[in-house]
């Protein structure tokens, strides 16, 4: 395992891999530190910033919209990244992450209020999906409980290649029912090594930012310091006029390692909430209604469809029909997104099939004259069309 020391500029992907950085960025909003944001932190977290720009996938925790988002998003914009910011109304502090638009397409995207979830496709069609999480804080039980039901509701909606990544608020200590949930995921820790977290008002230091990943994504390359620094930073605390933040950034690239086994291709059937309103009884209804032309329907039966749907909306109320509309709109995406992975696990076992040589018994010979044996090639039948299962990775 290579490291990449944080004071060096991280270096960019080779070939196929992915790099992704995840950093707690100590919102202005936040900060009691007495750091000027403008003339301290802010300059340094620039030249912090300009070493990973090499990286394809930033996310960052503790985004003050109102001061740090418009900074931080104009200068990597200019290093072509194309920003997702969390959705998190009534809340000025956020989850953003930024990705290389010259290496991935943006496909979708969940707003949860601990974590943002973005699907990223690779020019070759493998999607990743990137969940940028900022996890409850404090000690005690009933914070760990909180902690375990946000990781929860992540994990359920991750799919496929996953790198699950940000501020966990939890070192994994023995025990640790985070750890096993990840685990139990399918996911493996990124082997980052020391303390994350330092702060200098209360002498606190820990490792709480993590990178875990889909096994089928293995880590080559870390970012790290060496120990006597680390140490320094422990006896210290941040910020400082050296460090914009009371986290340190952890990074890891990652090389795919091939997806199908045993001519079966596994992946992760997309979640879709079902709205708490309107209640079951008007969701059943709205399901028939939708299932009304079938498919391939005429452009009549589809005429008339649309009219049943906008007259049964229009006696709802505007939200339950903004409700019944966006679930629509989200099982639509998930089935084109079954359908998708279900063509592109046939299309790469068809990439892998064995040709073998087998004998035929006989050539056709319609005059009867001369009979010869010969040998041709075949594809090894078993890998041509390979069983789809739905469910955990």
């Amino acid at each position: 395992m290579r490291t990449c020391d944080r004071g060096a500029d991280y270096p960019g992907s080779q070939g196929e891999d992915i790099s992704v950085l995840s950093w707690n960025l100590l919102a202005p909003l936040y900060d009691k530190h007495g750091l000027d944001w403008e003339g301290v932190r802010l300059p340094e977290l620039r030249r912090w910033l300009q070493r990973y720009v090499a990286c394809d996938v930033m996310c960052f925790q503790e985004v003050d919209r109102s001061s740090s988002l418009a900074h931080i998003s104009q200068m990597l914009t200019a290093s072509g990244f194309v920003a997702v910011v969390q959705e998190r109304k009534g809340f000025p502090v956020v989850n953003a992450t930024f990705f290389k638009a010259s290496r991935l397409r943006h496909a979708w995207s969940q707003h949860r209020s601990r974590a943002l979830l973005v699907g990223l496709v690779l020019a070759d069609g493998r999607e990743v999906c990137v969940a940028n999480v900022h996890l409850e804080a404090g000690g005690g039980d009933r914070n760990e409980k909180q902690r375990e039901d946000q990781l929860t509701s992540v994990l359920k909606r991750v799919r496929g290649s996953t790198v699950v990544c940000g501020d966990f608020n939890s070192c994994f200590g023995h025990g640790s029912r985070l750890e096993t949930q990840l685990v139990d995921a399918g996911l493996a820790r990124a082997p980052t090594k020391g303390i994350t977290l330092a702060q200098a008002d209360t002498g606190y230091a820990d490792i709480l930012d993590h990178i875990w990943a889909s096994k089928n994504l293995v880590a080559c390359l870390v970012l790290g310091s060496k120990s006597g620094e680390l140490d320094a930073i422990r006896l210290t605390g941040i910020p400082n006029a050296t460090h914009p933040s009371d986290h340190l950034p952890v990074a890891a690239t990652f090389t795919f390692k091939p997806s199908s086994r045993s001519g079966q291709f596994f992946f992760r059937v997309p979640v879709v909430d079902v709205p708490a309103a309107p209640g079951k009884e008007t969701r059943e209804e709205w399901l028939q209604i939708c299932w009304f032309a079938g498919a391939g329907a005429g452009k009549r039966a589809a005429r008339e469809q649309k009219q049943l749907e906008a007259a049964f909306l229009e006696i709802l109320g505007a939200e339950d029909a903004a409700n019944l509309r966006d679930w629509r709109k989200a099982a639509s995406g998930a089935a084109k997104d079954i359908v998708a992975t279900a063509v592109k696990g046939a299309l790469e076992a068809l990439r892998a099939v064995e040709f073998v040589p087998v004998a035929q018994s006989k050539a056709f010979d319609p005059g009867g004259v001369a009979e010869r044996n010969t040998t041709s090639v075949e594809p090894n039948a078993a890998c041509i069309l390979p069983g789809l299962r739905l469910g955990g990775a």
